[in-house]
């Protein structure tokens, strides 16, 4: 189900209102095929789907020339739509009325309309409002940060999509290379992530290193549950990613205690859950952390949202996810306005066992805080000053402030120890400590 939102809103009423319709065309399609309604008649909302993006494209179109709009930038807009009509009919072509079909239909619908609301559609009412003696209002919410997130959004979505065609192509390779690449490409795709939450984080603030934080707790509690390793992957990229519907707020929103926020705030920011969801749809590989991201607001006795889940519905992963965000927000200020110690944190998680959260994960949190803070693979401490070519790093490469230099498990090369240092000197700096293998350092 895609949830309209105020931050997909232009300001413009003609644009706006159309929007709201295809939004309400795409549940309408996938209603008609969950329920089991005849494959004629979900194709025929289809159609109606088509007919209507037809319909808007053209207003659209037609209202940004009478507002100014470039012949450039028309014509570029011009062929994101048509782009969107090629995929529309190539879907009606081979419509069979499936549910595999069906929700590939509107993974893909959904992905499209984000990002092009979002980013194409509320750039060029920006754009136009900024000429001069235009009526216009600048839309209210997404701005240059956002701006910067969305794109990023854009870049790994199209990264992950070339990924997938690449394997498709290699089927026919032999089994040893088939594998090797495949192994490759999920490097990629982690890094890839691990990259996009932290262009999220670079706002600062409460959200700097947040996801970090939140997905290297989900995954050890994940493990000291003894969750197989795909679960515990899962778990990790939910937790790196739960925050992403929260692209399009403020900065004062997102720097605003939820016990502090008006009941219109905390409205708009409650959909955050639905909105990283559905910004994950499209993107199978990461099915299973978009239920995370939509549910790990959930609770535990059914008094959370989105759906309001109880108990062993709301899913392993989501239950995990959201002890360790909200265990991490107590500490830095995202929950109450005074930043509580670890012992107060752990004490307020503990104080809503088996209310808020599952009694089993709350038990395995307090477990893990008498343990030592480690990875759990044999390691050593050392400095960025002392990095040599062949280290392994055992923990990801962070600098103080959140941003991710280098991911997990790479092995160094000279270039990118030049690298990390010119980074590290431009910015000022002091060394960071870097964790890596034992059997990969050498010398006295």
């Amino acid at each position: 189900m895609f949830v309209w939102s105020e931050l997909f809103e232009t300001g413009v009423e003609l644009i706006d209102s159309q929007h709201k319709v295809l939004v309400d065309l795409t549940n309408r399609l996938a209603d008609a095929v969950m329920n089991g309604d005849d494959p004629q008649e979900s194709l025929a909302v289809l159609e109606r789907l088509k007919e209507y993006a037809t319909l808007h494209f053209s207003a659209e179109e037609a209202w940004s020339v009478q507002a100014g709009q470039p012949p450039q930038a028309l014509t570029a807009h011009h062929a994101t739509h048509g782009g969107f009509l090629a995929q529309v009919l190539r879907f009606a072509e081979g419509w069979d009325g499936g549910k595999t079909q069906a929700q590939a239909l509107h993974r893909f619908l959904s992905a499209w309309l984000i990002t092009h609301i979002l980013g194409d559609d509320r750039t060029m009412v920006l754009r136009l409002s900024q000429q001069a003696g235009s009526p216009l209002a600048s839309p209210s919410v997404l701005g240059v940060g956002e701006k910067v997130m969305l794109e990023a959004f854009h870049n790994l979505y199209d990264a992950m999509s070339g990924m997938a065609q690449d394997l498709e192509r290699q089927v026919q390779v032999r089994t040893e290379e088939l594998a090797q690449s495949n192994q490759r490409l999920k490097r990629n795709f982690l890094t890839g992530i691990r990259t996009f939450t932290s262009l999220m984080e670079l706002r600062g603030g409460m959200l700097a290193g947040h996801s970090r934080r939140v997905a290297d707790l989900a995954r050890k509690l994940a493990v000291l549950l003894k969750l197989d390793g795909d679960t515990v992957q899962q778990v990790f990229l939910g937790a790196l990613l739960h925050d992403l519907g929260k692209i399009g707020f403020s900065d004062e929103l997102m720097g605003k205690p939820v016990t502090q926020m008006t009941g219109h705030e905390l409205s708009l920011y409650r959909s955050h859950a639905v909105n990283g969801e559905a910004a994950l749809i499209a993107l199978d590989d990461l099915h299973a952390a978009s239920l995370v991201v939509r549910h790990h607001h959930e609770r535990w006795d059914g008094k959370g949202y989105p759906d309001g889940l109880q108990a062993e519905r709301i899913p392993l992963e989501a239950r995990i996810v959201a002890v360790a965000n909200d265990f991490d927000g107590l500490q830095h200020g995202t929950i109450t306005a005074r930043r509580l110690s670890l012992d107060e944190a752990l004490s307020v998680i503990q104080g809503s066992r088996g209310e808020r959260y599952d009694p089993r994960i709350v038990d395995a949190l307090s477990t893990l805080l008498g343990r030592s803070g480690g990875t759990g693979e044999p390691e050593v401490v050392t400095s960025s000053a002392m990095l040599k070519p062949g280290m392994t790093l055992t923990r990801d490469l962070i600098t103080p402030e959140g941003m991710l230099l280098l991911a997990a498990h790479n092995a160094l090369e000279a270039n990118t120890i030049v690298r990390i240092r010119r980074f590290l000197g431009a910015g000022g700096m002091s060394d960071l400590k870097v964790y890596v293998r034992p059997e990969t350092v050498s010398g006295p």
